[in-house]
């Protein structure tokens, strides 16, 4: 049977036909794949590399051009036995690598206007990998004799090359998982704190780690970049909570989390397309299983949980309380000392489908304070304010009297607390009530 085929899908009729089919041979002791792979659109028609056989005893890898003007699918280049990669478009031109049996790789063009074909570096030594194309320049992965791999950078007007950055002077960096954005060129890169986001800006040579998302020197591995509703939306290992979708934002220079799968579960987000106006993937879900998601470009941001003060504080344990957030599917908490900033166990990211939760485990000599987030399928809100746990001392309510008989009198109340209490009051015997705000000092009402 054949293993691979090209399909086409119609979602006016919601129809799939089939294009063409790509034989697999064995050939030599090894099975020969045919599998079309680096899909580009180029000038309203389908490139894409594969394996062609005219018979069992000679197969070649090839570049094909499908017309859907013509329904035909063609060959346009012959590469014989180097499999070719990395198909990138600029200035209207292919560039890309192509590999031989004993591993060396040179950087070819191809000019579908003209037809002409042209290798811009031979035989590399530095192994380079993952092309990609920003402004007038290619840039890709590779290292050299005095470098690691590192960032490098490709002028395709003199055929030059170069080295980029490196980010990582003392190892390798190892480059990879590239995507321009805002005129920027983002990937996963090893720094001094693990494998993280990080993006070079070619208006400035410099390149920088956009985030710690597995803190400390764990590893997030950011994979799948994909440009979205200006947004950069990426997969990447958050450490407790296993793989998970995130979003970067470049105006605000922040990365929050989009939580799919609860707790540690991990839902490995991955194969995102824009197709009317939302985002697609695919992503694992303990109950749905692995399915097809969806962002669009009206989900609501997530407000931020306004925290509130914690109660039934005692020296091993206390309450934690915020107020509900509309959208919000839970909440996730974080309790930490205020000396140090280390998590109290179990309460780092501690997922709460409710507005109050009792906290144990506390230390009497040690003093914490807690945060909280507002969690659904698309978002995670930023952290609410910081609440610092402290039994409250009781309130002392005084009497204001007046001389005047068109004053009235007022009550005082002295909070000696480190923060505002709200308090409620009700005239006795009756149904009036209200609430008042007790600053810290003297108020009054």
């Amino acid at each position: 049977p054949d293993p691979f085929a090209l399909f086409e899908y119609d979602p006016t009729s919601d129809s799939i036909r089939l294009l063409e089919r790509f034989l697999s041979y064995s050939f030599g002791g090894y099975q020969i794949s045919g599998a079309p792979s680096d899909l580009t659109e180029f000038n309203n028609k389908l490139y894409l590399f594969s394996a062609y056989a005219d018979n069992v005893n000679e197969t070649q890898n090839v570049l094909h051009v499908f017309d859907p003007a013509t329904n035909t699918l063609v060959i346009e280049q012959y590469y014989g036995d180097r499999v070719p990669e990395n198909l990138t478009i600029l200035d209207n031109k292919m560039y890309f690598y192509t590999t031989d049996s004993y591993h060396a790789r040179s950087l070819l063009m191809y000019d579908p206007v003209s037809h002409d074909s042209n290798v811009i570096l031979e035989e590399f030594n530095i192994m380079p990998s993952s092309l990609v194309a920003l402004d007038d320049k290619l840039y890709y992965a590779g290292h050299n004799g005095t470098y690691d791999n590192e960032l490098y950078v490709i002028n395709p007007s003199t055929y030059s090359f170069a080295l980029a950055a490196d980010i990582n002077p003392d190892s390798s960096s190892t480059p990879q998982n590239f995507n321009s954005y805002n005129n920027k060129l983002y990937f996963q890169a090893t720094g001094l704190q693990g494998a993280e986001l990080f993006v070079y800006d070619p208006a400035t040579g410099n390149a920088r780690q956009v985030a710690d998302i597995n803190h400390g020197t764990g590893d997030s591995n950011p994979k799948s970049l994909f440009v979205f509703d200006n947004m950069l939306y990426f997969s990447a290992n958050s450490g407790g909570l296993g793989r998970e979708l995130f979003v970067y934002d470049s105006g605000s220079d922040t990365v929050s989390l989009i939580r799919i799968a609860p707790g540690a579960a991990s839902s490995a987000p991955g194969s995102f397309a824009a197709f009317h106006d939302k985002l697609l993937f695919s992503a694992n879900h303990p109950v749905y299983g692995r399915e097809l998601w969806e962002i669009s470009d009206d989900s609501a941001e997530l407000q931020t949980p306004l925290a509130k003060l914690a109660t039934f504080v005692r020296p091993i344990s206390f309450n934690a309380n915020w107020v509900a957030v509309p959208e919000a599917d839970h909440y996730e908490l974080d309790v930490f000392n205020v000396n140090d900033s280390t998590y109290l166990r179990g309460y780092e990211r501690r997922v709460h489908y409710g507005t109050s939760l009792a906290v144990s485990g506390t230390d009497p000599s040690q003093r914490y304070a807690y945060v909280v987030r507002a969690v659904n399928q698309y978002k995670t809100s930023e952290n609410s304010n910081a609440i610092r746990v402290a039994a409250i001392q009781a309130l002392l309510l005084r009497t204001v009297c007046s001389d005047s008989p068109t004053v009235y009198r007022k009550w005082k109340v002295i909070n000696n607390n480190f923060v505002p209490i709200e308090i409620k009051w009700q005239v006795n015997k009756t149904s009036k009530t209200a609430t008042h705000l007790a600053t810290v000092g003297e108020s009054f009402f």
